[in-house]
């Protein structure tokens, strides 16, 4: 059980040790795992908001007080165990643009731009945020198309919790509101579908779907006989708008598999397509 002390400790193995070693990502909990200790939010937005980093839900730490002194040791730790930065206020700046770019396609020279700095130094501090499993990238689904389709790859955070921490949100009723709720929703969804991948001992396999245009399937996943797409909605009402990219880009595929998985509680089927309610996500 290494923690963030592998950085290190791979660097200095001299063996490979091939076929001698387990390697098992261990994410912040999952709703599932929360589910199994009694101790879940049947709120989405108070689950948005608390994350899942265990010694939170252990020692009862509120939120607020606990990512605050998360930066602070990450920073400290971490961070200079993978790279030395000597500007650590510009770093974080820089997290915090991340996080306000949650669920978006990643534009490097925009994210220079608005951090003040070169792009080689923004690909050098997203690889150290992806290193230390503060962030992650989505690709595009790369198969076989007949349409234009967006290439970049889109950025998420593992851990809701701390996004909403960087951006200085204190409390979960002020989530109702907030403009990125749809995107931390997505963000909550595609972090709960990794972890149950994780969690069996098996890598990611999740892409977005994303036209010239715009349209797009917030998650693409291969299956043995075909696609699965699943849309996310952080609404609470089933409403016809929520399918209509996913029956504009099936019509590309031979066969798919359609989910929208939202805030509601109704479990329903329309025009083939499945609404699951998101405390159901570990179905998938």
């Amino acid at each position: 059980m290494l923690g963030s002390q592998s950085f290190l400790l791979n660097q200095h193995i001299s063996q490979s040790l091939a076929g001698r070693v387990a390697s098992l990502k261990l994410l912040p909990l999952s709703y599932s795992e929360l589910t199994v200790a009694g101790i879940n939010s049947q709120n989405i937005d108070t689950m948005l908001f608390n994350g899942g980093y265990p010694r939170l839900y252990s020692e009862n730490i509120e939120p607020a007080y606990f990512f605050s002194n998360y930066i602070e040791t990450y920073l400290q730790c971490d961070v200079r165990l993978l790279k030395n930065i000597e500007n650590q206020t510009a770093f974080v700046r820089f997290i915090k643009l991340c996080a306000g770019r949650v669920g978006n396609i990643l534009d490097l020279s925009s994210l220079a731009r608005d951090a003040n700095i070169a792009v080689n130094t923004v690909k050098s501090w997203l690889s150290i945020l992806e290193a230390s499993y503060i962030l992650y990238f989505v690709q595009s689904y790369s198969g076989n198309v007949n349409r234009r389709m967006i290439k970049s790859p889109k950025l998420y955070f593992y851990d809701t919790g701390l996004v909403y921490s960087l951006l200085n949100i204190e409390q979960a009723k002020q989530l109702d509101t907030f403009y990125l709720r749809g995107n931390l929703f997505e963000n909550f969804v595609f972090s709960e579908l990794i972890k149950l991948r994780f969690n069996a001992g098996l890598p990611a396999n999740y892409y977005f779907l994303r036209d010239a245009k715009g349209v797009e399937v917030d998650c693409v996943t291969e299956m043995s006989n075909g696609l699965r797409f699943i849309e996310t909605k952080s609404s609470e009402t089933l409403l016809l708008d929520h399918i209509k990219n996913i029956m504009s880009l099936r019509m590309l595929f031979q066969k798919t598999e359609d989910y929208v998985i939202y805030a509601g509680k109704n479990i329903a089927d329309f025009r083939e397509v499945k609404f699951v309610n998101w405390q159901e996500i570990g179905r998938f």
